[in-house]
């Protein structure tokens, strides 16, 4: 059987093409109820005329999504402005040739735009909370074990990590600032003097 498939604003084509109803989705909408409305009447070995492959969708995703379950249901579709030279099969190999070629440059563009912002300064992800002046009292309460590390976090308004990595933050930072070299009696760390 004949089955044609359209946005509204191709119904012109099928009035003189098709033998069989046709299907029309409103320009613009999303959903495409006459699409799957047709899916469910066509069987195996029917065809389904489209003016071309834009009816399908508005991106190349909905329109090789909509292609390969038309093809996986068995049904010959016939794309009335498709070169004659393309056979069905060679089409199909096509379509899935162009959706991994779109896959891959858009992975590209991605990588390339993460790059960019990078250079620019921009930084993923969510800003880091400031450590509020009360952390210095909590954290050595913390260390005396008078509280835990779940109760210093609560006082904070943080959650246990955050607690944890501002400790783990604040040692780094007092290890790298401190200054190198032998400790003398009696004397300074970073001189040796004689205090």
């Amino acid at each position: 059987m004949e089955y044609g498939y359209s946005f509204d604003q191709e119904m012109s084509v099928f009035q003189r093409m098709v033998a069989g109803p046709y299907y029309f989705d409103e320009f613009g909408t999303d959903d495409f109820p006459a699409f799957y409305q047709l899916m469910d009447q066509v069987k195996p070995g029917d065809t389904v005329f489209i003016p071309g492959l834009a009816s399908l969708g508005y991106s190349f995703q909905q329109i090789r999504d909509k292609w390969l379950l038309l093809a996986d249901a068995g049904v010959n579709i016939c794309v009335l402005n498709k070169p004659e030279d393309i056979g069905e099969d060679n089409f199909t190999l096509f379509l899935r040739y162009l959706g991994e070629e779109e896959m891959v440059i858009r992975r590209k563009k991605q990588k390339q735009g993460y790059i960019n912002a990078r250079l620019r300064g921009v930084r993923a992800g969510r800003k880091k909370i400031p450590i509020p002046n009360t952390f210095t009292q909590i954290n050595q309460e913390y260390l005396l074990g008078q509280i835990t590390c779940r109760e210093a976090a609560d006082q904070l308004g943080v959650s246990r990590p955050t607690f944890l990595r501002w400790r783990k933050d604040l040692n780094e930072e007092l290890t790298s600032s401190q200054p190198t070299g032998e400790i003398e009696p009696g004397g300074n760390i970073a001189t040796g003097e004689m205090g």
